[in-house]
């Protein structure tokens, strides 16, 4: 037995209803991805919350609850590394640049106290020659000065980080104790040392031989005039 043909009509009506089902599904699948999306983006906010929560809490690795948080290695490294003042942070060029607006600086100051204090005191007759090698006699400690600092500063970061055993207070040089590192946390550190901490402190030290290389030209020239 034959089925009659579809009509136009009846054809039209089923493309319509395909059409619907199709667009149907297609929301669906757009409402489901949006779903997704939003978890997704939920789980990436709790995520950067407890990371955030962690960073100010401080990641305790040594094991020991006596250890606080702001005596971890790695936490005395973000806290020297955060500091947006911190000159460790710079390459060689732009420590010398600093070194030399300290030595410029402090020479300048040092030069209009000894100008101003020669022309008022009538006992003293400095020569240019004497006023120069005592301004960059000065401003050399002050530069020296500040390399000490910050060669101190990141020496002692790259021992803590180095170091497989370290020494901590707990409240005071009394109650001190030193401790081993854990195995992970002493691998931990070592990779922190060799990526972070060692560049920068080979810069710090090629930068500090260089200002102390010219206090100790400067200590000469003094000795030189003045002698």
């Amino acid at each position: 037995r034959r089925h009659p043909a579809k009509s136009d009509d009846s054809v039209a009506a089923d493309d319509e209803a395909m059409d619907a089902m199709a667009l149907q599904e297609a929301f669906r699948r757009v409402s489901a991805a949006k779903a997704d999306d939003e978890k997704m983006k939920r789980r990436a906010e709790m995520e950067a919350d407890r990371l955030r929560f962690r960073a100010r809490r401080g990641d305790l690795s040594m094991g020991d609850r006596r250890v606080q948080a702001a005596q971890e290695p790695q936490n005395e490294l973000r806290e020297l590394t955060e500091d947006s003042g911190n000159w460790g942070l710079l390459g060689v060029g732009g420590l010398l640049v600093r070194f030399s607006g300290v030595f410029f600086a402090a020479g300048l100051t040092a030069w209009l106290f000894i100008d101003n204090y020669d022309e008022y005191n009538e006992l003293v007759d400095l020569t240019l020659a004497q006023r120069a090698s005592l301004s960059a006699l000065i401003a050399s400690v002050f530069m020296s000065i500040s390399a000490t600092r910050l060669l101190s500063q990141w020496t002692y970061i790259a021992g803590r980080l180095s170091d497989k055993s370290l020494y901590f207070e707990e409240t005071g040089w009394a109650d001190g104790f030193q401790l081993q590192k854990p195995e992970n946390t002493a691998f931990r550190d070592q990779m922190l040392y060799d990526d972070e901490v060692a560049p920068r402190l080979k810069s710090i030290r090629r930068s500090s031989y260089i200002a102390f290389a010219t206090a100790v030209s400067s200590v000469a020239s003094f000795v030189a005039v003045w002698s």
